[in-house]
């Protein structure tokens, strides 16, 4: 996708890899509403190739469950099982921006 600065185009990636929801209107991929089982289909590199630093640490971990094509539940709950077997439960709620880089 090319445009020139501030067209829009990170905020249209992120609204198709859902990120981002619309305020109004609909995203179309391959001619249909968008959905689930086109996330598998969907490849996104961002810019900074790294943790998004106002999502929670649980929010990250979802969204990336929800690239690989997961449903929302199942990446919720398979993050939240890592969190526990890592015994960083504690930090499920907590935005990345806050955490030591050394965590």
């Amino acid at each position: 996708m090319l445009g020139p600065n501030g067209a829009g185009k990170t905020t249209l990636l992120r609204m198709i890899t859902r990120i981002l929801l619309p305020d109004e209107g609909n995203i179309f991929f391959a001619g249909e509403p968008l959905a689930q089982h086109h996330q598998r289909r969907i490849g996104y590199v961002p810019e900074e190739r790294g943790l998004y630093k106002n999502l929670t640490v649980l929010d990250n971990l979802r969204y990336f469950g929800q690239l690989k094509g997961l449903s929302s539940a199942e990446a919720t709950r398979r993050a939240l099982w890592w969190l526990q077997r890592m015994d960083a439960h504690s930090w499920e709620k907590k935005k990345i921006r806050e955490l030591s880089k050394g965590m």
